[in-house]
């Protein structure tokens, strides 16, 4: 496709639009990874359409549009988020038309003709995000290239008025017609105005009712499956429960075994060179993660409960046998106090790159779950992929593929449970060790297997015709 214009592109069958084409720098951004899959894997014709910041300018396959923005790129003409917040930007289209008084629907309009132009026919358009396109917007482009919008369900905000994880707060106001209203328990952590939340939920309502036949609503997991049939806005939708394949494994388990022994004595000699530690003794590693120590629904709490349950299973002489490493931003805060009171070895990391994580996480024996809500976590894939068992509470996509024979299942919040896990876990011999790491490698593989996925696929867009 390289040298054509995009308007003249012919038999495209899925435009994934969204403002950027990246994450942090690399192709770590969940739509793009979704189109690069398409691409390399399916036997369909598809583009990337970004409308604020291209980073693969090279890519034929990649198209930047932020240009027709007239002054100010196009995801901030398009996104109902920058519209809401900015109204009386002075190059908004809706001011070049005549200033606020024009009204909404001048601005829709103008908008709609804007991307009908840019845009070649199409059957799908892929977007991850509803901020990444006001969906009047969005429905007008539909209407007129009669095309239908699949919604990658990557955090579960698409079926609130803003909050990613309604179940953090305990809130099913997202169940109801009226959906978010005041007062919404997760302002207290945002910026946004209840009026934002108030009308962002009725959009997204109204465009849902308005083209029902024309959305399809892709999930990674059970437990989001759950919440979206829930969901007032997405029961009656159709869903298609496909995992996103943006983690990749190694074809060989012995020469990932290999390197996960490797990369555990570069984490223990980095440790040791920091004096921090003696690290002699240190005969099992739990690793646990967040962005932020201090994020609830990462529950850290318990996690700390359940270390204090595990002091009590070990003897005296074996809390030195015990490493836990914790991957977040910390801070000055009572919560890591805690952690290092414990008397088991306990090193932070504080934020770190994703090879570093990664690396981290290769040399931990198991990769501790205490998340009560998110669309994925990553990290549970990334530690299967890795050979890393899992012990989780059951939620999220843990449910999925963690069993007895790959780490361990809990009951949510049933710290004692976690605490035993952890005990068996650190009283494996080495073969047991090894057991359980295949295990889990096995498991993501047949979870994530690319003639699997490949086949869901395909069978999903014969069913609509392309």
């Amino acid at each position: 496709m390289q040298g054509i214009p995009l308007k003249n592109l012919k038999n495209i069958d899925v435009i994934f639009l969204s403002a950027f084409d990246h994450n942090e720098g690399k192709n770590n951004h969940g739509l793009f990874q979704m189109f690069d899959f398409y691409r390399n894997n399916l036997s369909i014709n598809s583009i990337f359409v970004n409308t604020l910041e291209s980073l693969y300018r090279n890519d034929i396959d990649v198209f930047n549009i932020n240009h027709l923005g007239d002054g100010i790129p196009l995801f901030h003409q398009i996104s109902y988020d920058f519209i809401y917040y900015n109204p009386q930007h002075p190059y908004l289209w809706l001011n070049k038309l005549g200033g606020i008084s024009s009204g909404r629907e001048d601005y829709i309009q103008h908008a709609v003709k804007v991307l009908i132009e840019a845009l070649p026919p199409h059957k799908f358009i892929a977007i991850a995000d509803k901020a990444d396109i006001d969906l009047p917007v969005l429905e007008g482009v539909l209407s007129h290239f009669e095309s239908k919008v699949m919604i990658l369900s990557a955090v579960n905000n698409t079926w609130t008025g803003l909050c990613a994880y309604p179940n953090e707060y305990n809130c099913g106001k997202f169940k109801t017609e009226e959906g978010c209203r005041s007062p919404c328990p997760a302002l207290s952590r945002r910026k946004k105005t209840e009026g934002f939340l108030v009308s962002n939920y009725k959009a997204t309502r109204n465009f849902v009712e308005n083209n029902r036949n024309s959305v399809v609503l892709n999930v990674g997991n059970k437990f989001s499956l759950q919440e979206a049939n829930e969901s007032y806005i997405f029961k009656d939708v159709e869903k298609v429960l496909i995992p996103l394949k943006n983690v990749f494994s190694r074809n060989d388990f012995e020469e990932l075994w290999k390197t996960k022994k490797l990369y555990r004595s570069n984490l223990l000699s980095n440790i040791q060179s920091q004096g921090s530690l003696d690290i002699k003794k240190i005969k099992f590693i739990a690793m646990w993660s967040a962005h932020d120590i201090n994020i609830k629904r990462k529950g850290v709490e318990y996690f700390i409960t359940s270390l204090m349950i595990l002091k009590y299973l070990l003897k005296v002489d074996r809390f030195d046998e015990i490493l836990i490493v914790i991957c977040a931003q910390i801070g000055d805060n009572k919560l890591a106090s805690r952690l290092k009171d414990l008397d088991i070895p306990v090193v932070f990391t504080g934020h770190v790159d994703r090879e570093t994580y990664n690396c981290i996480l290769a040399a931990s024996d198991v990769y501790c779950s205490t998340t009560l809500s998110d669309a994925g976590p990553r990290t549970n894939y990334e530690s299967a992929a890795l050979a890393t068992p899992v012990i989780s509470f059951d939620k999220c996509n843990a449910s999925d593929f963690v069993n007895e024979s790959n780490g361990a299942l809990v009951d949510t919040y049933d710290v004692k449970k976690f605490a035993e896990e952890m005990y068996r876990f650190a009283n494996y011999n080495a073969t047991e060790r090894k057991s359980a790491s295949l295990n889990m490698y096995a498991t993501y593989e047949n979870l994530m297997d690319t003639k699997y996925l490949i086949n869901r696929w395909e069978e999903f867009f014969a069913r609509h015709g392309v």
